[in-house]
């Protein structure tokens, strides 16, 4: 049975510092974003665009999207993961879009609900995270 769950947030970072970390630091970002899931994410082929595989501590993934200037990447799990719990298909879109100079909406397509834990990082160097409570 396929099911897609949809959520939206409004977080108080600009769009090119989000968009930097989803795409550009997502091998350093998630690790400390989501220490209690993903240990550590391993280059696995690729430059860090379209088609890169990666490793996650739990599961590969894949970049299966990626398109800089509407600033949307999807990521889909090829191995591990949600689909040990017997899902056929995992796949996470992110959809960024300015909505001022420090803030920005992020819409997040997934076949699964996965909270979102993405916002201590700003401090010092623009780089982001942002907390969807669940």
């Amino acid at each position: 049975m396929k099911r897609e769950l949809k959520t939206q947030a409004k977080v108080g970072v600009g769009l090119n510092a989000l968009w930097k970390a989803l795409t550009k630091e997502l091998r350093i970002v998630v690790p400390k974003v989501l220490p209690n899931i993903v240990k550590n994410v391993e280059l696995i082929e690729g430059d860090g665009g379209l088609g890169t595989l990666l490793l996650f501590k739990f599961f590969s993934g894949e970049i299966v999207e990626l398109d800089e200037s509407l600033h949307r990447i999807a990521l889909q799990v090829l191995e591990g993961g949600y689909l040990n719990k017997g899902f056929a298909f995992y796949k996470t879109t992110f959809q960024l879009t300015a909505m001022a100079e420090q803030e920005t909406l992020v819409d997040v397509d997934g076949l699964i609900h996965v909270c979102i834990a993405y916002k201590t990082y700003v401090a010092e160097k623009q780089q982001i995270y942002f907390i969807h409570k669940c």
